[in-house]
């Protein structure tokens, strides 16, 4: 009995040993069908990649374009900007020029005013100095006709008389030379300005006249 028992106790474990193994196997079998790729999957794989290497092909020329276009336009700004410079130092030029010649041209019209204030003040004292040269001529008259001054005068005491004349006769000499002297400072003083200015209008008009010429 018990010989019994133990024999069938070993078959049921063969049995369950052996459905284990089959269901390993199947398993096993079932894992390596999953894995193994097919034909069709292969096709679809080529497929992809290939769809891929069109799609970075496109990215790649489409860059590739892009990048061609911006350069275009970068060299063509650059071109305008460089003309524009171009225009902008000729205008900035052409505007400096005539500051300068609206400058001198300002410049010119007030020395030649202060040329003119100058003359008139040379006319003035050249004026006086007219009038001293008659008074002194006036006055070597008197010396010499002093006679006849002290006849015309009579008294009695004609040496005093002549003394009192020839003394204010001497006086009014003095007097005129000496306001001569001072005229003559005056003048040369004048004329040495109205030089200088007839000098700097000469050289402000040949300025004034070379962009005229110019244009």
């Amino acid at each position: 009995m018990s010989v019994l028992f133990r024999t069938i106790t070993l078959l049921t474990v063969i049995g369950i040993g052996c459905s284990a193994s089959a269901r390993d196997r199947q398993e096993s079998g079932t894992r390596s069908r999953q894995t193994k790729p097919t034909a069709v999957d292969k096709n679809a794989d080529r497929k992809t990649e290939k769809n891929a290497d069109k799609s970075s092909d496109r990215q790649s020329a489409a860059a590739q374009g892009t990048s061609v276009v911006d350069s275009t336009v970068i060299q063509r700004e650059m071109q305008n900007l460089a003309e524009q410079i171009q225009l902008l130092t000729a205008e900035v030029k052409r505007l400096r020029r005539a500051t300068e010649t609206n400058s001198d041209t300002a410049e010119l019209l007030l020395i030649e005013e202060r040329l003119g204030k100058v003359e008139d003040k040379i006319d003035v004292q050249q004026d006086k100095k007219a009038a001293l040269d008659a008074r002194e001529l006036e006055s070597q008259a008197r010396l010499r006709n002093i006679q006849q001054e002290l006849l015309l005068r009579g008294g009695l005491r004609r040496d005093e008389t002549e003394a009192a004349i020839r003394a204010e006769v001497q006086r009014s000499l003095q007097d005129t030379q000496n306001q001569r002297t001072t005229i003559q400072q005056r003048l040369n003083d004048l004329q040495s300005q109205a030089s200088r200015l007839r000098a700097r209008i000469e050289e402000l008009q040949k300025k004034t006249e070379k962009p005229q010429e110019k244009n």
